[in-house]
């Protein structure tokens, strides 16, 4: 059973999650996955491994727009079954300026690991809506 402060950790995996893809930090964006950590998405295929994962925000980070672009993530849900935690979100990417608007909404859908450094994604799927 996940208590109070295993969730709270995982609200706050989430949010390091996002601030760090939106500043194109690869090295905290890739601590947000486990040792084999895994990235899975229909515009980036499989990313594995911290160094892939680095060189994925790194570089999201320096795609055209990217300071305008902020990851909005609500809705988190965490459940234990059978040992194993998985976990359900939904995202917005909204891209700022002027006028902002959401370029993206998504669905992530995570396996969890804690492990001596926290909670960490194993494996994190998303499921692009708009």
């Amino acid at each position: 059973m996940l208590g109070t402060d295993d969730r709270i950790a995982i609200e706050q995996l989430n949010a390091r999650y996002a601030q760090s893809i939106d500043r194109g930090d690869g090295p905290a964006w890739a601590a947000c996955f486990g040792a084999d950590g895994v990235f899975v998405s229909s515009r980036a295929g499989e990313v594995t491994g911290a160094e892939q994962l680095a060189e994925f925000a790194r570089a999201a980070g320096d795609a055209p727009g990217a300071e305008l672009r902020t990851h909005w993530i609500g809705t988190v849900l965490a459940e234990e079954r059978d040992g194993t935690v998985n976990g359900r979100c939904y995202a917005m990417v909204v891209e700022g300026g002027a006028e902002p608007r959401i370029v993206a909404s998504v669905i992530y859908e995570d396996e969890l690991d804690r492990g001596e450094g926290g909670w960490r994604f194993r494996r994190r799927v998303v499921r692009i809506v708009q």
